[in-house]
């Protein structure tokens, strides 16, 4: 859909160009090309559907397009007034057209650069922030840096952390990605090229860290894995990813060519819990304004069959204490929670006050854990939710 809506903007910025053309070297058939508009009511409907034809294909692409707000409002604009023009009859227009098309044939020139203008600026949004099938590309820039964690005035670790810069100029906003836990393999460093192409092609800024004891990051990981029914045993591992996030926030804000103001939490598994739990309580959570938790939990309740479920407990409490959009995204017959236990973390997050879209997928192979691993199964979910509508800095402000 999204390459579809790409093919109609460009071709709308290529026709505006390609009137300019016309009207400095055929200046006869560009007035008569103006004069036609609303002369007949074919010409009425063929206008009108045309408009809303790129108008709504603006709406689409828009997330994925440079200043994504000011094209979702410009293609709502082309969209309504064609849909009020639509409703009137086709005299009326003719009407308005009899008084303004001799006013641009006198204006013709002066139209046709305004017309270019548009039509270049429509092509740079596009290409450069990359709405054509961005998400298969390599970013424009990346690096590796090692971010410092300072506890108590005392640097305790450093951070490996993968910085992805997209092709955007401006202020970019930013998506912080949270890894989950271990397993058996604590010094793996996560490869998040595929994530960051993804989020790139939308305009992001992303920042990877691995938290402490994790791939190159030095320190000690005090996120146990072990069981435990303990509910309060967790508080520790909590606490210190929250200061990694603290110190990777820190980090975006000294970058000139990012906007930390306006940062979107994503996470997996634990990382997905770490996001809702670090916007709800995190010292720079007024910075935060998104959430997108791929199945998050900080236990495999499946696994430990604790009496009390520390996910739930604790998603209730997080649900209370913060408002801002987010997106639950968990795959069907997950053997770490169980498909009961997912809609309990969701809903005791609802009902606590939460703000939340939930989507269980269906047809994750083997365990539906893994659904991060499946780009398409989750993309066309994320795609609507990073909408400008959804995101809004004056919606997330709403706590």
């Amino acid at each position: 859909m999204s390459v579809i809506a790409a093919i109609a903007v460009v071709a709308f910025g290529l026709s505006l160009m390609t009137f300019t053309g016309v009207a400095f070297t055929s200046p006869a058939r560009a007035e008569r090309f103006l004069m036609a508009f609303a002369s007949s009511a074919r010409a009425h409907y063929l206008e009108q559907a045309f408009r809303i034809l790129v108008g709504a294909a603006l709406v689409v692409l828009s997330s994925s397009m440079w200043h994504p707000k000011v094209f979702w409002l410009f293609g709502w604009a082309m969209v309504i007034s064609s849909a009020v023009l639509l409703c009137v009859p086709w005299k009326w227009h003719d009407r308005l057209g009899v008084r303004l098309r001799p006013m641009l044939v006198r204006s013709l020139k002066l139209y046709a650069v305004g017309a270019f203008a548009l039509g270049a600026l429509l092509l740079f949004s596009v290409f450069s922030a990359g709405a054509f099938g961005a998400e298969v590309k390599p970013s424009a820039t990346q690096g590796l840096v090692y971010v410092t964690v300072t506890e108590n005035g005392r640097a305790e670790a450093q951070l490996e952390t993968h910085v992805y810069f997209p092709a955007a100029v401006g202020r970019r906003p930013v998506v912080l990605l949270n890894h989950g836990s271990a397993g058996s393999s604590p010094k793996q460093s996560i490869d998040w090229s595929a994530e960051a192409a993804y989020f790139n092609s939308k305009g992001y800024v992303v920042l990877a860290p691995m938290r402490r004891g994790r791939g190159k990051s030095s320190g000690i990981s005090l996120e146990s894995e072990e069981k435990n029914c303990e509910l309060s045993s967790w508080a520790p591992g909590i606490r210190s990813a929250f200061t990694d996030l603290d110190a990777v926030i820190e980090y975006a804000e000294s970058l000139t060519a990012v906007d930390a103001s306006n940062i979107t939490l994503v996470g997996m598994s634990r990382g997905g819990f770490l996001s809702i739990a670090y916007a709800a309580e995190g010292r720079h959570k007024a910075q935060i304004r998104s959430v997108v938790n791929f199945v998050g939990g900080w236990v495999a309740q499946a696994e430990d069959q604790c009496q009390a479920d520390f996910n739930a407990v604790s998603f209730a409490k997080y649900g209370a204490e913060t408002h801002i959009p987010t997106l639950w995204l968990y795959g069907a017959r997950d053997l770490f929670y169980g498909d009961d236990a997912v809609k309990a973390y969701a809903e005791a997050f609802r009902v606590a006050g939460g703000t939340l879209e939930f989507h269980v997928v269906e047809g994750v192979p083997e365990n539906g854990h893994w659904l991060p691993r499946y780009m398409d199964m989750w993309r066309p979910f994320v795609d609507t939710f990073l909408s400008p509508t959804n995101i809004s800095p004056e919606r997330a402000r709403e706590r």
